[in-house]
């Protein structure tokens, strides 16, 4: 998550200070309108990188439920069959 806080602020803080530096705003403005354009990226990215680790997490889980419930349902036929 460190790496997208990162990759995101860098981002904002770039996008920002450029975008106001080729308009034609003094430094002084791009650099403090890129400063909070670098928080404002930092959390998004970690918003969006929290999001889609959730949801991996989520697939994972039900994945592996799934494949637990299908096994248990094998032990059970096969139980079954050789008890008859």
């Amino acid at each position: 998550m460190k790496f997208l806080l990162l990759i995101g602020g860098s981002l904002g803080f770039a996008l920002v200070f450029l975008g106001g530096w080729a308009v034609g705003r003094e430094p002084l403005s791009s650099f403090i309108q890129a400063s909070f354009g670098c928080l404002a990226a930092a959390v998004l990215f970690r918003w969006l990188g929290n999001t889609y680790a959730r949801s991996v997490r989520t697939v994972l889980l039900e994945r592996e439920a799934a494949s637990r419930a299908q096994s248990a349902a094998g032990d059970t036929e096969s139980v079954s069959s050789t008890q008859s």
